[in-house]
């Protein structure tokens, strides 16, 4: 999400969000940040009290950034990873995308 927090926990649970990444973030952190979130390290507890497992395997990512050389880069990372990506470069485009 981006820096004023737009999407609360709850709410990012609530519409089947597993893990996100808060900004501000540097680039050079954006890897690790990445590898993280996929493999359940930093991660939050989820609506139902459950904590969130590890994303075993490819998974659906809606990747939604509005710098391009940081979607760039982010796209980079997890499709080397053998994750699908869904990208977006704002909140509309993002959640326009979901409803597809």
């Amino acid at each position: 999400t981006g820096y004023t927090n737009k999407i609360s926990d709850e709410t990012a649970a609530r519409i089947g969000v597993k893990a996100f990444i808060h900004k501000p973030i540097l680039k050079a952190d954006l890897a690790q940040s990445i590898r993280e979130v996929l493999n359940g390290i930093n991660t939050k507890i989820d609506s139902e009290g459950e904590w969130i497992a590890p994303i075993s395997g490819p998974a659906t990512v809606l990747l939604v950034e509005d710098d391009p050389s940081i979607r760039k880069l982010a796209s980079k990372i997890l499709s080397e990873q053998g994750h699908n990506l869904i990208e977006a470069e704002s909140v509309e485009d993002a959640i326009q995308k979901a409803k597809e």
